[in-house]
């Protein structure tokens, strides 16, 4: 049988791929100690698990962040500390074999978008175009052609 995303295991070190990004094997480890957290995501494979007919095969996490006067130069020319934050953003994520790309949020109060993921254009200011613009960064950097989609 798969092991699920949702299964508690005992708390470990999380392995690290180049030092850069924490792989966890639970919700627990994942949620860093935080109950409110751990119910957060739980809720979102839940609700990943309930929209699609199967669980994501990850989740991911990108903290919140404040700049604070400092460390780097901003678009502005002023110097700032990035400093990160508890709250986050989470997502749950599966690929399929479609060239389709469906953007769903926990909170039903956003629409869901579906794109193809080889013509789209990011207009105007939805919650959805957050990620599209990371997708496309991550498509123009890497210099890669999506070959298939996500949900």
């Amino acid at each position: 049988m798969q092991s699920s995303i949702m299964e508690d295991k005992p708390a470990k070190k999380p392995r690290t791929d180049a030092d850069t990004t924490s792989v966890f094997s639970s919700l627990s480890e994942f949620s860093q100690g935080s109950e409110v957290n751990l119910l957060r995501y739980k809720n979102l494979v839940q609700t990943f698990s309930e929209t699609y007919g199967h669980a994501p095969k990850f989740i991911a996490r990108a903290p919140g962040r404040v700049n604070l006067i400092g460390e780097h130069i901003d678009y502005c020319g002023y110097g700032v500390l990035p400093m990160a934050l508890e709250q986050d953003i989470a997502m749950a994520v599966s690929t399929n074999d479609t060239p389709t790309l469906t953007l769903a949020n926990v909170d039903a109060k956003y629409e869901t978008k579906q794109i193809t993921i080889r013509a789209y254009e990011i207009e105007g200011h939805s919650w959805y175009n957050y990620f599209l613009c990371g997708f496309k960064g991550v498509v123009e950097e890497f210099k890669i052609s999506p070959s298939c989609g996500m949900e």
